[in-house]
Order: C-alpha cells, then sequence, then structure tokens
C-alpha cells in the first residue's frame, strides 16, 4: 500500500534453478501488469536496456533488484491511482524463461493523508524575526520535489527551501496577533 504521490519500495526475492542457463548471458528482469502478454504487451519495467517500458510508467517504475541475485525488488515513484492492481515478474537468461503469474504483487494506491509538519522553535513576538521550518519527511527523495509556497497575512519575509523543507523568516508585528499561517 502506497499513498497518492508518494514512493514505495517493494522488496521481491525468486527461486529459480540457473543450472539450465547459459552462463555467459545476463538474466533480465521484467515486470508486467496481471494478464499481460508477454509476447505482445509491452512491460511497465525492466532491466533490459534493449527492451521498452511503457510510456506512462518510463522512469516511474524501476526495476532495482539483480536477477542474477534472485533480487526483483521494484521501486515505484510518485504513485498514482492508475498504476492501482496486479504485476507479475517476468524472469529471461538465454532461451530459458519464466513468469510468476501465481505470486503477484498487489499494488494498492490511497489517497494522500500526510501534511506538512511546521516547526516553531521558540514563541514569536511582535518584532523579533524568527526562523519557521516547514517539512514534509513523509515525501520521498527520489520522486518528484514537493513545492512549498507559505500564506499568511503576516508573509512578507524571505523564504528558502530545500529538498523536503522551506523555511520561512517571519517578523511578525501587533496586528498579526490571532492570523493564520499555512505552508
Amino acid at each position: 500500500m502506497v499513498q497518492e504521490g508518494l514512493c514505495v519500495y517493494v522488496p521481491c526475492r525468486f527461486a529459480h534453478p540457473w543450472i539450465l542457463y547459459d552462463y555467459r548471458t545476463l538474466p533480465h528482469g521484467y515486470r508486467f501488469r496481471e494478464g499481460a502478454n508477454i509476447d505482445t504487451d509491452t512491460p511497465v519495467a525492466t532491466n533490459n536496456p534493449k527492451h521498452e517500458v511503457l510510456k506512462e510508467t518510463h522512469g516511474h517504475f524501476l526495476l532495482l533488484g539483480d536477477p542474477k541475485d534472485y533480487n526483483c525488488s521494484l521501486f515505484i515513484r510518485d504513485a498514482r491511482k492508475e498504476d492501482q492492481g496486479k504485476y507479475f515478474y517476468r524472469v529471461e537468461r538465454g532461451g530459458l524463461k519464466y513468469s510468476y503469474t501465481r505470486t503477484l504483487l498487489n499494488l494498492h494506491v490511497t489517497a494522500l493523508t500526510h501534511t506538512p509538519h511546521i516547526l516553531v522553535p521558540e514563541m514569536l513576538q511582535s518584532g523579533c524575526s524568527r526562523n519557521l521550518t516547514c517539512s514534509v519527511p513523509w515525501a520521498c527523495e527520489r520522486g518528484t520535489p514537493p513545492s512549498f509556497s507559505w500564506i499568511g497575512d503576516a508573509v512578507t519575509s524571505q523564504v528558502s527551501s530545500s529538498l523536503l523543507s522551506s523555511v520561512l523568516t517571519l517578523k511578525p508585528q501587533p496586528q498579526d496577533h490571532g492570523s493564520n499561517l499555512t505552508c
């Protein structure tokens, strides 16, 4: 299960005897949607540089595992509702090819419920500058970077942002008391 817009690493191992394989060829792994025809349909991910992947999953579904180590691990960045479904793994080495259609990855994508964390290090005082930090520690560093914005009557100062946080330098005035500040 993954929340929409976030990333998920799916660890995976498979068992298959390499006895009948040609050791001069490298094994290649593929992930397909359940029901796909491996002869005509395009995989969502592969480690085979000579094989295309679906346009909508290119750079979005990544096979991180090395099939020669029996590793079929998958990384999904910026999960989308339409990614929800079941997927099977396929390994090929030389003339031997096998699809693991009985062991499916069931991907469930839920709505994003995480909210940014706002850190106010000390009491705000009128006329005194303070740095407020808005962070999204749950966001994926390998995904699309979050876009930060600060909204409020008191926002007049500079903002600096890093990958997963934004710092607002705020100098509140008496008229700002009780006003809202949103990240």
